[in-house]
């Protein structure tokens, strides 16, 4: 055979007649020197000065992926690992097995075997195997495995292992440092910090509450007429 077409990188391989071929041809590889883009692996296919290697790999414009079925056609996004990115829209990231697989959708990052596997929402981040799962919400942050693993409200945040592990309530903060045991609140507007030992935690009832363990405070300067509950012995300052 001739290498008659520039755009495919010319090598030699064993086609079915067993003679000189294409990589391309054999192996679904191209350079294409008018678009600057590169193709590497069965099927694969890069969008103008984009990068795709593995089999049925894609990406869009300016965009990377690496991995068998990685990538979107999502312009400026980046996908390693097979099945990453799978879907994806502009502006993501997703790194790891299946991570943001399926439709990722725009300004996104999933860090992560699993992380983000399907639904991500706009503007959300996931870092951790399996967090942000699935359906995580719009500007949501799961930090952990497990971490917001699935529907996360939006703009909440989810930090550490199984910290709001399901159905997380929109503008919510839950820190936790228990491990395996998940800490969940489908309520809005919550807060929550918690260890082994003791937890603060701020809910819509509108009050904070200390629960177990003890709370240490420096001395209170006032007259102390707005506080309740104290107790005995004081601590008060008069001044």
């Amino acid at each position: 055979n001739t290498f008659s077409d520039p755009t495919l990188i010319p090598a030699i391989g064993f086609a079915d007649d067993g003679g000189l071929t294409y990589l391309g041809a054999e192996f679904g590889s191209a350079f294409d020197p008018n678009t600057s883009k590169v193709s590497l692996g069965l099927n694969a296919a890069a969008g103008s000065l984009g990068v795709a290697i593995g089999e049925d790999t894609q990406s869009g414009t300016y965009g990377v992926s690496i991995g068998d079925n990685a990538g979107g056609t999502g312009a400026y996004s980046v996908a390693v690992g097979a099945s990453a990115g799978d879907n994806q829209s502009t502006f993501a990231v997703a790194v790891g097995y299946l991570a943001g697989s399926v439709n990722q959708a725009t300004d996104t990052v999933a860090i992560g075997g699993y992380a983000a596997a399907s639904g991500q929402a706009q503007r959300a981040v996931a870092v951790g195997a399996s967090s942000g799962y699935q359906n995580q919400g719009d500007s949501a942050v799961a930090l952990g495995r497990f971490a917001g693993q699935s529907n996360q409200g939006a703009s909440s945040v989810a930090l550490g292992s199984r910290a709001g592990n399901a159905s997380q309530g929109a503008n919510g903060i839950i820190i936790s440092a228990v491990g395996s045991t998940a800490l969940n609140d489908t309520t809005t507007n919550h807060i929550h910090i918690t260890t082994p030992g003791s937890s603060l935690d701020y809910t819509t009832a509108g009050a904070w509450d200390f629960s177990s363990g003890n709370v240490n405070a420096v001395s209170f300067t006032g007259d102390g007429s707005g506080l309740t509950n104290l107790p005995s012995g004081g601590g008060l300052l008069n001044e």
